[in-house]
């Protein structure tokens, strides 16, 4: 005898997959990287050449030079995150059900915090290889603790309270809740994942504009 009741998932499907839970958390992590190599390596690749004390002595300030390379890796990173959305939901097809603009949105912010941390890693270090294991090893840390690819309600109870406080982590909740469940803004804590990004952004950014104005030439 079968029972007359009929499942349906509030959200999503009734068979989850975990592509669908694992693409929010590697689209921001990839767009996080690519902005913190990019801006790292440019920053250093202008100190090693001497072009960074041939434009201070052109009467150029160390803030403005900050704010020329936002400018710059914001417009290549902008072009990234196009070509990265395309690939993910034209070409594989991943599930989208909310808005693409906060989407978009979200990973413009995730990208220029990827941005900010790379200023600060080329202020700390004039060394490749520093550099390299500096994104790296901040990547790796990011993406296993940070509840991108394994929950953070299955993890060790010793780490939740760490997976809180990395970049991402409030982040890939929100854009989560954006692409699978439709929501907005202001539904839910979607709006905590913005907050994080921009809080993080902020303190990097200033960090590495303090470095910078106490570095020496």
């Amino acid at each position: 005898m079968k029972v007359p009741v009929q499942w349906e998932a509030v959200y999503g499907s009734m068979n989850p997959n975990f592509t669908d839970f694992s693409i929010p958390g590697v689209l921001l992590s990839i767009i996080f990287i690519i902005g913190v190599i990019l801006t790292a390596y440019a920053m250093l690749i202008e100190r090693n050449e001497a072009s960074l004390e041939r434009t201070l002595a052109m009467g150029v300030t160390k803030v403005e030079l900050l704010t020329a390379h936002i400018v710059i890796e914001y417009a290549i990173m902008s072009t990234q995150i196009v070509l990265a959305m395309l690939c993910a939901f034209l070409v594989f097809g991943m599930t989208i059900e909310g808005s693409l603009f906060l989407s978009t949105l979200l990973l413009m912010l995730a990208g220029f915090c990827g941005i900010s941390y790379g200023l600060v890693i080329s202020c700390v270090s004039n060394s490749p290889i520093i550099i390299a294991l500096a994104a790296m090893g901040s990547y790796f840390a990011i993406v296993l603790t940070g509840g991108l690819i394994w929950p953070i309600e299955a993890m060790h109870w010793l780490l939740k309270p760490f997976a809180l406080f990395f970049p991402l982590t409030k982040s890939t909740e929100s854009l989560r809740h954006i692409m699978h469940k439709g929501w907005g803004l202001f539904d839910g804590d979607v709006y905590v994942g913005f907050l994080s990004v921009i809080t993080w952004s902020l303190v990097l950014l200033s960090f590495s504009v303090v470095l910078i104005k106490f570095q020496k030439n």
